[in-house]
């Protein structure tokens, strides 16, 4: 479900909000509402930073093993054709 705040007291769905408040959408919802809603600006997006933070830190720590195995495929089979010749 994706979260937006309301900028200003507004009707969404037979509710009103006030400004501030969260409202979240379906994923099912016509992106063409909401994107209405965001073209008069009565809602933003509230993009979740902290998924995105742990997944670089993540990276830089070394815990994802998938990115070391992508490096790690090029490198076998280059050896593998040297073994073939």
């Amino acid at each position: 479900m994706r979260k937006f705040k309301v900028l200003y007291p507004t009707r969404i769905m037979d509710k009103i909000y006030k400004e501030g408040e969260t409202v979240e959408f379906l994923p099912s919802t016509d992106r063409n509402f909401i994107a209405r809603l965001q073209t008069i600006k009565a809602i933003e997006e509230i993009i979740e930073e902290e998924n995105q933070e742990n997944s670089i830190d993540d990276l830089i720590n070394g815990e994802f093993d998938e990115v070391d195995q992508l490096d790690a495929e090029p490198q076998d089979k280059k050896q593998r054709a040297k073994k073939q010749k």
